[in-house]
């Protein structure tokens, strides 16, 4: 049996691994990754997909510890995806293909990295002097009449 004809490839263009800006964004949650890092090593990710803009289509991730605490990365994430702090087993796959705000940070390494996640909200604008944005304390509601499928029709 021959194998089919393939075609080589030996032409790239290489580049820096990009990241979104610092700044606040519209996104959708995508998913939860396991990773490891050979300085770090066993954590998790989180990936949302930037939704309108200049920047749609980018992915936006934390990475966080395999274990997730109040005061952790991971945790942190949890929270602003279910919009609560109750304590015990979650399961973040119902929040898979929601939109949610985020806050994009500046890492040490020059890169960002999602600082913050809350449930999608209208008119949320980022303060001109950016800092930290504290989570809503309850859950917030779907806009009437959303529909996650038509988030391009929103209009920003």
């Amino acid at each position: 049996m021959q194998n089919p004809t393939s075609e080589s490839i030996f032409d790239f263009d290489l580049s820096d691994f990009e990241t979104v800006p610092q700044g606040q964004y519209i996104a959708i949650f995508k998913d939860v990754q396991k990773t490891n890092h050979d300085q770090w090593g066993e954590g998790v990710m989180f990936c949302f997909e930037i939704a309108s803009g200049e920047h749609k289509g980018q992915m936006a991730t934390r990475i966080g510890k395999p274990h997730a605490t109040k005061g952790n990365a991971t945790g942190k994430m949890i929270m602003g995806i279910t919009g609560t702090q109750n304590i015990g087993r979650v399961d973040l796959r119902p929040f898979v293909g929601k939109p949610y705000n985020i806050v994009m940070e500046p890492t040490q390494a020059g890169k960002t990295r999602v600082a913050n996640v809350w449930a999608y909200q209208r008119a949320q604008t980022m303060p001109v002097n950016p800092g930290p944005v504290p989570m809503p304390q309850a859950p917030m509601s779907t806009p009437t009449g959303f529909d996650t499928a038509d988030i391009d029709q929103i209009p920003f």
